[in-house]
């Protein structure tokens, strides 16, 4: 089930059957995600959740060749 938070981070689902349901939230804008579990164990039963997405940072650097001088252009640099 996919679903977008409102305006003040408010979401809703219904008609979750009973048991443990894993929520993810994430922030595509910045690539982060958090987890929570959610525990339904009886029919009308509500759960509330509170998940806190990860602060962001920024990383730069440079890439060089083996001689440590040459810069490398172009290449790929993953997280």
């Amino acid at each position: 089930m996919l679903l977008r938070t409102d305006a003040s981070g408010q979401f809703t689902m219904t008609e979750v059957a009973i048991g443990v349901r894993q929520i993810t939230a994430f922030d595509e804008e910045h690539n982060v995600q958090t987890q929570a579990n959610a525990r339904l164990t009886h029919p009308g039963e509500e759960v509330n959740l509170i998940l806190v997405l990860p602060s962001t940072g920024t990383i730069t650097g440079r890439v060089f060749y083996a001689d440590g001088t040459t810069p490398a252009p172009n290449i790929k640099v993953i997280v």
